[in-house]
């Protein structure tokens, strides 16, 4: 059954793809088409479970129910976590950075343009990123037609992370109760709980990572197509969604695709060949936008930002590796923190390197803290546990040679990503995968200590440890408001409650978010009937309540904003008609930014009047 679940959900994810990408040639991506396309998908899902799966549903409910019964407390705490991830994602609107600058943005643009081709932007991310989580995105937005079931695309992904988390124990020999062991693991996972609730797109790419590996181990034991075909979607789509598929994909593809498989080099050569041809279909949309933008399907170029490390000297993969590994180091105390930064700092003068050299890391300094927010937080005991879990196989003759290149394969992925991504404070996010991968291992070395005592206090341990995340997310809080370092906690419920009374409260936490502007400037543009807006912004800005705000007053859908005056490469897509404009909102940045629309750029139609408003936003109109 759960494999069924796990293959339904790669053939629903290519279909996406092709249907969007389809719609999008002819400009037909609306709401009635994409309803459609949902109604179709829901229908065959009702043949196929009563043609195919209906006896075996309802045996494997049975089946699992009395396997289950018997590990009540581990099925117990995991649900206790779906069900409070499940209510925060229902209740809090998308308070994401990145989902406020260009995520939800773009997809704003795509269902306003009805395709999802490259247009003028100056935030360029809302091009080149890989797209398939917006494509999600996208087809819930025109589904619902409201803003309240962005987050559970990462809420399911975790769900069904949990699922393949099993599969995988399964696959490498695992017993029931170590697959529930590694389930427990990654849904303790403070950064994983944080992401699931989150526009985000780590656990996104997490789940595609574990399908592939999931795949690929029974790729191993039986060579036939359906499992070069699943394992084929699923590297392709996990490419589709972040780039550090590849990065955690290639040790593994290595492994276990070419160097464990004992089959003739001519079949494992064909299924290579089947594999390339199924990730370039699924990945071919973007890589041609790409390739015409910027010459080349990576989006290399001068004006956008530069991740990637830009010296490969030993010195700068040491450096990253140790500041990777002090992500996941910090604690609740500000003291140990603080002698921890200390340390790195002097193990850096050592190196005879910078701690933020600009070669090799992404923003201005170095600084670790302990806090609850999805970009930064450590997963600290689960890193901890880890690393005795990388270990103790090699030590011991009863793990298999498969679980010990499976551990081979993961160390040499986050060596890879280390050797070519620049160390960033938000970097720990991009681990996601790892971590989540490495959660089938304490199934084995658990089940393996044969202690229940210590088994019990291990599944409590983990449980606990992960009430804080669950409970004072710092953005999506259920109890308190957290500080770095949790130097300080404001109990209460007041967040939870007004946003219960009004979703849009949370928004002004924020100063970034300018919600009382960003309200006041949607309700004299309403007013003016004005319905082909500009908007003029930095690289990132959080555009998408100013947004948001805008079309919750138009009840139709027959209005535009766009972005007039773009300096940046994509100014060659620019179709704005300027005599047209009614309104500019005007949002301040730093000019000498090529991303940055400049106001000496300018050029405004002489019937609109200037408004300033105290935070520095102009309104034309």
């Amino acid at each position: 059954m759960r494999h069924a679940l796990v293959s339904l959900v790669n053939i629903f994810a290519l279909s996406l793809i092709l249907i969007t990408e389809f719609l999008s040639n002819f400009n037909l991506i609306s709401n009635k088409s994409i309803q459609l396309f949902w109604i179709i998908c829901l229908i065959f899902l009702i043949i196929y479970f009563l043609y195919y799966l209906r006896n075996n549903f309802f045996f494997g409910i049975k089946r699992v129910y009395k396997d289950l019964v018997q590990e009540k407390l581990i099925i117990f705490l995991i649900s206790i976590i779906l069900f409070i991830t499940f209510l925060i994602s229902l209740f809090y609107l998308p308070t994401t950075a990145d989902a406020m600058s260009y995520h939800l943005t773009r997809v704003m643009v795509w269902a306003q343009n009805h395709n999802i081709d490259f247009f003028s932007t100056p935030d360029q991310r809302m091009l080149y990123m890989p797209p398939f989580s917006d494509f999600l995105n996208l087809h819930v937005y025109l589904v619902f037609k409201n803003v309240f079931f962005f987050n559970f695309i990462q809420w399911f992904s975790m769900l069904f992370s949990i699922v393949l988390v099993s599969l995988i124990t399964k696959e490498l020999g695992g017993s029931l109760k170590a697959q529930l062991f590694s389930s427990l693991f990654l849904a303790t996972l403070p950064m994983g709980i944080l992401q699931s609730t989150s526009t985000q797109t780590d656990y996104v790419v997490s789940f595609w990572f574990l399908s592939f590996l999931y795949f690929l181990l029974k790729y191993k034991k039986n060579t036939d197509f359906k499992n070069v075909f699943y394992l084929s979607i699923s590297l392709g789509i996990g490419i589709l969604s972040k780039q550090t598929m590849y990065f955690f994909c290639f040790p593994f593809i290595i492994f276990f695709y070419f160097i464990i498989k004992k089959e003739n080099i001519k079949k494992t050569f064909f299924h290579f060949l089947i594999s390339a041809l199924i990730l370039l279909l699924i990945n071919i949309g973007h890589f041609k936008r790409t390739y015409d933008m910027y010459g080349n399907i990576t989006a290399f170029h001068e004006s956008n930002i530069k991740a990637t490390n830009e010296s490969l000297n030993p010195k700068y993969l040491t450096s990253n590796i140790i500041r990777n590994f002090s992500l996941n180091l910090t604690l609740p105390n500000k003291n140990f923190n603080q002698t921890l930064r200390d340390t790195i700092k002097s193990v850096h003068e050592t190196l005879n390197i910078s701690i933020a050299d600009d070669k090799n890391t992404f923003g201005k300094d170095f600084f670790i803290y302990f806090n609850t927010y999805e970009g930064h937080a450590p997963n600290t005991l689960h890193f901890i546990l880890i690393i005795i879990l990388f270990i103790i196989p090699f030590f011991h003759k009863i793990y298999s040679n498969e679980i010990k290149a499976y551990i081979f394969s993961l160390i040499l992925g986050f060596i890879i990503f280390s050797f070519i991504m620049k160390w960033q404070p938000t970097g720990n996010r991009f681990l996601l995968p790892f971590f989540s991968a490495s959660s089938v291992l304490f199934g084995f070395i658990l089940l393996n200590l044969k202690n229940k005592k210590i088994q019990i206090l291990s599944v409590l341990l983990c449980f606990i440890w992960s009430l804080p995340y669950l409970f004072i997310n710092k953005t999506r809080p259920l109890i308190s408001y957290t500080y770095n370092d949790i130097v300080n906690i404001d109990l209460n419920f007041k967040p939870f409650l007004k946003t219960l009374e009004n979703p849009e409260y949370f928004y002004s936490y924020h100063d970034g978010y300018k919600t009382d502007t960003y309200k006041e400037v949607s309700n004299l543009i309403f007013k003016r009937n004005c319905r082909y807006i500009g908007i003029t912004r930095p690289a990132a800005e959080y555009e998408y309540p100013l947004r948001n705000f805008i079309m919750k007053k138009y009840k139709d859908d027959d209005v535009e904003i766009i972005y007039p005056f773009v300096r940046n490469l994509s100014k060659n897509l620019d179709k704005v008609n300027y005599q047209k404009l009614c309104a500019i909102v005007v949002l301040s940045c730093d000019e000498t930014d090529i991303n940055c629309t400049s106001t000496k750029n300018l050029i405004i139609p002489n019937n609109l009047k200037k408004i300033t408003f105290k935070n520095g936003i102009i309104l034309y109109i």
